[in-house]
Order: structure tokens, then C-alpha cells, then sequence
């Protein structure tokens, strides 16, 4: 029985930065989509530009680090 009273209370003391930890993953979450949001943005523009072969590698590297800076 005293087991499982201090289990409980270990799991009572554990809530508070469980809670936090979920915030903070929700929130990287976000994160994370909105930079998946940018890479397919960028990914489309870079497609775009590239269709046909119009654009040299060369260029297309300077642009896509002109880009991302």
C-alpha cells in the first residue's frame, strides 16, 4: 500500500514539467510545419525556375543560397 501512495505522489510531481515538455513539443511542432510550409514554397520557386533547363546549376545554387541567408 505505501508503494503505491509514493507512486502516486512521484506521478503527482511528475505532471507539472510533463505538461511543459508538451507545450514545448507542440510548439516545435509548429515549428516544423512551417518550415516544411517554406521548404515546399521554396522547392515549387526553384521548380519553376528550373523548368526546361533554363537555368545553369551554377545559378541556381547562387540563388537557392541567396535565398536561405
Amino acid at each position: 500500500m505505501a508503494s503505491n501512495k509514493s507512486l502516486a505522489e512521484y506521478n503527482l510531481s511528475q505532471e507539472a514539467p510533463l505538461r511543459e515538455a508538451k507545450v514545448r513539443l507542440q510548439e516545435k511542432h509548429r515549428e516544423a510545419k512551417r518550415l516544411a510550409e517554406r521548404v515546399k514554397t521554396i522547392r515549387s520557386q526553384v521548380e519553376e525556375k528550373s523548368a526546361g533547363g533554363c537555368v545553369e546549376p551554377d545559378t541556381m545554387l547562387a540563388l537557392l543560397q541567396v535565398k536561405t541567408s
